[in-house]
């Protein structure tokens, strides 16, 4: 699933239904774009340069170190 974060200060969305009502939503700068908003919209966006594509994070999760101290 592409994920979006807003490319310039502020930049307003709405999210909700397409013949219901909806929210708008500032996203600053360097924040993700929530779910909700509709594709055409992130389409709509992406073309005027208020918001980019970026791959999602995946975190990865790493095993403890085991210790390495002995006991004599």
């Amino acid at each position: 699933m592409t994920e979006y974060i807003a490319s310039v200060p502020a930049v307003k969305v709405a999210i909700g239904a397409v013949d219901g009502n909806k929210v708008a939503h500032i996203i600053r700068l360097g924040s993700p774009v929530p779910e909700g908003v509709g594709q055409e919209q992130l389409n709509s966006l992406v073309r005027r340069g208020l918001i980019k594509a970026v791959e999602p994070v995946v975190e990865v999760k790493q095993k403890p170190a085991r210790s390495s101290s002995t006991v004599q």
